[in-house]
């Protein structure tokens, strides 16, 4: 029986892949790029700063002000917040005739000084108001699943048509239990890069 006299290192193991598979797999991910980064172009036109964002009632504005264009909580407040960040689009375009804007993600600038920690949370999420009233449409974003604890961006998957009618908005909440800790919410946007799997880190 031989043995071998060889240790099993990068430079010497070898893994070979028929043409044909490697081909079918470089399609299938070339595909799933195209689909998870295809946001139409008048959402990639489209920018929310945080300034352009409604507190959902007037109580709650005594607890958060603008700070160099980002919403920061007051001294000393605790609790959460609720922000309504409209967003001017609906299924008639500007940039071609097709009347079609779909939505595969939005991209959130914020700040959660305890990352995965639950001291400080901030999510988001597409709503529609119509005269049926209001729904959610996607997964909820929760900065809590991203651990990073400085300002950032973080991209979150929302697969949407929009409609001919109603009022689009994102809507942000932001909470902190310790005043010591200073979450911040900074704006959206809809930038056409997207990276798999989602709540990936992305320079500001």
């Amino acid at each position: 029986m031989k043995t071998l006299n060889k240790s099993l290192t990068p430079s010497n193991l070898r893994i070979r892949i028929k043409p044909s598979v490697l081909g079918a797999i470089s399609i299938a991910l070339f595909s799933l790029a195209g689909q998870v980064s295809a946001n139409d172009r008048d959402l990639r036109a489209t920018t929310i700063p945080a300034s352009a964002c409604e507190l959902s009632n007037s109580v709650q504005a005594d607890k958060v002000f603008l700070s160099q264009g980002s919403w920061v909580f007051r001294t000393g407040e605790t609790g959460g917040v609720i922000f309504n960040c409209p967003l001017p689009l609906n299924a008639y375009t500007v940039s071609d005739n097709s009347n079609d804007n779909d939505m595969t993600h939005f991209r959130v600038y914020y700040r959660d000084p305890d990352a995965t920690g639950t001291v400080s949370t901030l999510t988001a999420r597409l709503k529609r108001k119509s005269t049926n009233g209001a729904l959610f449409f996607g997964p909820q974003w929760n900065s809590n699943n991203v651990n990073i604890a400085v300002h950032t961006a973080a991209s979150h998957p929302t697969v949407h048509s929009l409609a001919i009618s109603g009022q689009y908005m994102i809507q942000v909440t932001m909470g902190r239990t310790d005043a010591n800790q200073r979450p911040m919410f900074t704006g959206i946007d809809f930038g056409s890069t997207f990276i798999f799997p989602t709540d990936i880190l992305l320079n500001p």
